[in-house]
């Protein structure tokens, strides 16, 4: 896609304050329900690319679809990148990228009973917990959306309630050739 793209007037019209002229890669030019959806989108499922005010083509491409409610293919666009992030990883002269998708294959791990199966072995140094700050009123602060003032915080802290369950005699597997243990 890219510059070359036929959407992007489209894009500058419907996602950026300056809708007269080709869109910037900057989260603080959009505007503000689109800076927002740039934020959940950095800070929840896709990969940091740039710095934290950047977006991609691929990303301004997505929060216009979003909006104009478009359908698209999201599950393929995440296995691509991951599988694209992994090959990038096998190229022995380039320095290994950040791990894609943190998040989600946190979840596959905890799914197939990985992280158990490591803390069985006593191995606790495979293992290293780190949790990213949550969305809350303070970004849309941040973002100018909301004045500081007009904030309000919870009395109580929001927790995740979190059941654990024995570990499955058969977790669930990734690929079908995959021996069962």
């Amino acid at each position: 896609m890219g510059k070359k793209s036929s959407f992007v007037a489209r894009i500058a019209k419907k996602c950026y304050l300056m809708e007269d002229i080709e869109p910037s890669n900057k989260v603080k030019d959009m505007k503000e329900t689109q800076r927002l959806l740039a934020r959940i989108m950095l800070g929840s499922f896709f990969p940091m690319e740039g710095g934290t005010d950047q977006l991609s083509w691929d990303h301004r491409h997505l929060i216009y679809f979003l909006l104009v409610g478009t359908k698209m293919n999201l599950p393929t666009y995440i296995f691509n990148h991951l599988c694209k992030s992994i090959r990038s990883a096998q190229h022995p002269t380039r320095p290994t990228p950040q791990i894609a998708y943190p998040r989600l294959l946190s979840e596959i791990f905890y799914q197939c009973a990985v992280t158990d199966r490591i803390a069985r072995t006593q191995q606790m140094d495979l293992l290293e917990e780190v949790r990213d700050s949550f969305i809350d009123g303070n970004v849309i602060v941040k973002l100018s959306m909301v004045k500081p003032k007009s904030l309000k915080h919870p009395t109580q802290p929001l927790l995740e309630n979190r059941t654990t369950e024995p570990i499955p005699e058969n977790p669930p597997v990734l690929f079908s050739n995959e021996p069962q243990r």
